[in-house]
């Protein structure tokens, strides 16, 4: 009898040990999915930065060390696709799909994967999928006619847009795209109609305004455009787009040293906004206030060290202005940057070509040879 109550309490230790064990495990796995969590954020906030290389380092460290957690992050997949790492993207999800084809998180993801890899076909195809297994879920509309626009099937995307509203009214994605499809046409008139509807529909938001105004400065309406600029400044003071739509209407008008002023009050007013100096430059160049726009570009590097937009673009537009010795210096200034970017020698043994400084290209050349193969610049 003895015996067996001992061998009673050993079972049941042994129970409680696996018990706790489990328990443990558990628990572990989800501190684990939290730290994964947290930090697919910050990868999400380096691409929201343009620092490509933080971010995939974040993403490969947590892949290395938690491996399972995440696999199952639905953070993963917006981060492998903002990486443009498609295949990688599509290989997490595909079990997931297999495992639980009823769960529509998975659809929605391989989805977006064909739609950002430029698999239109595909993409259109997924989303028709989405409608008609969850009817109920608004992105198989709006994101579904967003594919077909890209595919140029305007009419369809429309249709679907128009079902997307009726059936989801309190969802703002079916009327903007609805805006956006007339702005894609170039039809004005009909764009600015959209765009009114919005604005009255969801005054809480300020697309309908923003697009009224595009829609206006096109249509040569300069003084209903800035009027409706003018009444954003109070209901909308964060909104940079509005900034934007100041200096390109100044532009429109032909008053060039006012576009000028906008375009700097938009890059001081929301320094943090990386691409704010790309759209300034641009839009200088354009106004050849090429000056301008230089300095812009170098104010942008200055602010974003580690995202190569500005420095590529500052190269390009010496490129495009002649000044292929300048061009050069920024090619060279982004190889520092970016070693592995073949664009940057290539397009950087051009510009010492072109600016006669052959020595310095055929090295530079021999240096594309060993780094990237045989390939002629």
């Amino acid at each position: 009898m003895a015996g067996l109550v001992s061998a009673w309490r050993n079972w049941q230790e042994r129970r409680e040990i696996l018990k706790d064990a489990r328990r443990i495990q558990a628990d572990n796995h989800e501190w684990n999915r939290f730290k994964v969590r947290d930090q697919l954020t910050d990868a999400l906030a380096a691409l929201a930065l343009s620092d490509d290389r933080k971010a995939t380092a974040i993403w490969e460290a947590v892949r290395a060390q938690y491996p399972r957690e995440a696999a199952a992050a639905p953070l993963a997949v917006d981060v492998l696709v903002k990486l443009r790492r498609f295949d990688e993207a599509e290989a997490l999800m595909l079990p997931g799909l297999k495992k639980s084809p009823r769960e529509v998180f998975f659809h929605k993801a391989l989805a977006m994967i064909a739609r950002y890899r430029g698999d239109l076909p595909s993409a259109i195809d997924r989303y028709a999928a989405l409608r008609k297994q969850f009817p109920g879920v608004w992105e198989g509309y709006v994101l579904g006619a967003q594919a077909l626009a890209a595919a140029k099937r305007l009419e369809e995307a429309d249709a679907l847009v128009e079902r997307a509203m009726k059936l989801f009214p309190e969802e703002i994605g079916g009327f903007l795209e609805y805006g956006r499809l007339a702005e894609i046409r170039s039809d004005w008139t009909e764009t600015l109609r959209r765009w009114s509807f919005i604005q009255e529909r969801f005054p809480q938001w300020a697309f309908g305004y923003l697009g009224s105004a595009r829609a206006l400065i096109e249509l040569a309406r300069y003084d209903e455009a800035e009027a409706i600029l003018t009444e954003m400044r109070v209901r909308f003071p964060t909104e940079s787009s509005r900034y934007v739509l100041l200096a390109r209407c100044a532009e429109a008008r032909g008053d060039i040293p006012e576009s000028v002023k906008r375009w700097h009050v938009r890059v001081e007013r929301f320094p943090m906004e990386s691409y704010g100096y790309s759209n300034a430059a641009e839009a200088l160049e354009r106004m050849g206030q090429t000056q301008e726009a230089e300095a812009i570009l170098r104010a942008g590097i200055d602010r974003f060290p580690t995202d190569p937009t500005h420095m590529i673009a500052l190269a390009a537009m010496f490129g495009r202005l002649g000044v292929h010795g300048k061009a050069a210096e920024a090619w060279a200034a982004l190889r520092d940057v970016m070693p592995d970017y073949e664009e940057a020698y290539r397009r950087g043994a051009d510009a010492l070509r072109r600016s006669d400084q052959i020595e310095q290209a055929d090295a530079l050349t021999e240096e594309i040879r060993r780094r990237f193969g045989s390939k002629q610049p």
